[in-house]
């Protein structure tokens, strides 16, 4: 019995989980996939301007606020997070992931008018609030949503599109820097263009169906038999409707010491992740700096590594249903202290990019999989909020790593950075073979 089913035993569950893959599968993870590629090209952003930053004449940025410019985004999703994750779990996930893009939105505008370093770690600070919800709210929809057997592989193909953001902004930003369209320099130009695919994001939502387990969960019976019917509306929905008088509005509600317990591994996993993940995106371009490549090269190398995840993922796709969640898990981290160690030494060109798309690779699948073995653990009932505690319990660490491990790559250089960042996945992997269950599905 996977997790999902021993907390949501409902008619809705069961239908939802059982359904054959519909049209309407498809069109949710593609709108997911599009507004998350807009999620992560505005978080990439953090380090393309890093970049663009490091490399300036002297003067032209206040240097002394980059760690408090690379933090700012993940101290708006430490708040970010749990806010709407609470938000979404008592008013719905999909009008509450519409109104987290319109956020995203306005904050981008912001960074894209700002003056100065100070005035755009305050827009990104908001950029944060959004960036920090939206994975955990798509983690929660989309488990709420697809058929069992589907979930994992549909959940890897959303991220993977959405690593598409990365690359893509790196890229755009790249070609768009040197020659300042409009007499606007290129990054604003980038933001730009994120601000108004936000917005449209945000109006596809709009379009979509709302969860008819979270439907279920809230009481609103008959909503969550209608919306039943679009996504398995043959058998199962008939079966659904049959059972009407045993739908259970409070659709499956953990006891208090299995909460905890399931919250705290969550909570512990999702701090010590970014260690490794955000310490690589967050100054692989100033590493790159400080190794004397200049700034285009650096835009270069990591807009190269960015496609490493979309690879990952399409991978991960593939397996991420025969491969138990404990063995993803504790595989890739150890494969991510590997490929950091090797972006640390590298030295020449084709070692840098090899070593970057490696560890990208890896990352990509770590993340996503933490993020939607999160989602599995609880019921709908419980499910957006814990999820985004994890999430926010990651930003935690992400808004520490540029204050700690920035000052330490100035000092020591880069080598030192990823042997401490290794010594946090080796704790990752111990607890995840020590105290995580063999599979989400336990």
């Amino acid at each position: 019995m996977t997790a999902t089913s021993m907390a949501d035993q409902s008619a809705v569950g069961d239908a939802l989980d059982l359904a054959a893959l519909r049209p309407i599968h498809l069109v949710i993870v593609a709108v997911c996939a599009v507004a998350f590629a807009l999620d992560l090209g505005e978080s990439a952003f953090s380090n393309v301007l890093a970049s663009i930053i490091s490399g300036a004449p002297a003067g032209r940025w206040d240097t002394g606020l980059l760690p408090w410019f690379l933090s700012s985004v993940y101290i708006g999703a430490i708040i970010g997070a749990p806010l709407l994750g609470w938000t979404a779990d008592r008013f719905g996930r999909r009008i509450v992931m519409s109104l987290t893009l319109l956020v995203l939105a306005l904050s981008s505008a912001g960074g894209a008018i700002s003056s100065d370093l100070l005035t755009m770690i305050f827009a990104r600070f908001f950029s944060g609030v959004a960036l920090g919800a939206y994975p955990a709210l798509m983690a929660a929809y989309l488990t709420d949503v697809l058929p069992a057997r589907n979930r994992g592989a549909l959940n890897m193909i959303a991220v993977a599109g959405g690593y598409i953001g990365a690359p893509a902004t790196t890229f755009l930003t790249r070609a768009l820097q040197p020659i300042d369209p409009f007499g606007i320099e290129g990054w604003r130009v980038v933001l730009g263009i994120g601000a108004l695919g936000s917005i449209a994001a945000a109006a596809l939502f709009t379009l979509l169906p709302e969860s008819p387990r979270w439907l279920e969960a809230k009481g609103r019976v008959e909503q969550a038999k209608a919306g039943l019917l679009l996504f398995a509306p043959k058998a199962a929905t008939a079966q659904a409707i049959a059972a009407a008088p045993a739908f259970r509005a409070t659709s499956g509600v953990l006891n208090a010491k299995e909460y905890r317990r399931r919250l705290t591994l969550i909570l512990l996993l999702s701090f010590l992740t970014p260690w490794a993940t955000t310490t690589f995106h967050s100054l692989s371009g100033t590493i790159l700096i400080h190794k004397g490549v200049n700034v285009q090269d650096s835009l270069l190398y990591t807009g190269v590594g960015n496609f490493g995840p979309i690879v990952g993922l399409v991978l991960a796709g593939l397996l991420v249903s025969a491969v138990p969640r404990k063995w993803s898990l504790a595989g890739s981290a150890s494969l991510l202290i590997f490929f950091g160690l090797a972006f640390a030494v590298a030295s020449t060109p084709i070692q840098m990019m090899t070593s970057a798309m490696a560890f990208s690779l890896t990352s990509s699948i770590l993340t996503p999989i933490l993020v939607l073995y999160s989602a599995e653990l609880f019921p709908t009932h419980q499910r957006a909020i814990s999820a985004s505690w994890a999430w926010s319990s990651s930003r935690v660490a992400s808004a520490l790593v540029p204050l700690v491990m920035l000052p330490l790559l100035k000092q020591t250089g880069a080598v030192p950075v990823f042997v401490i960042a290794g010594g946090v996945l080796m704790v990752f992997v111990f607890v995840v073979w020590t105290f995580a269950p063999q599979r989400s599905t336990d």
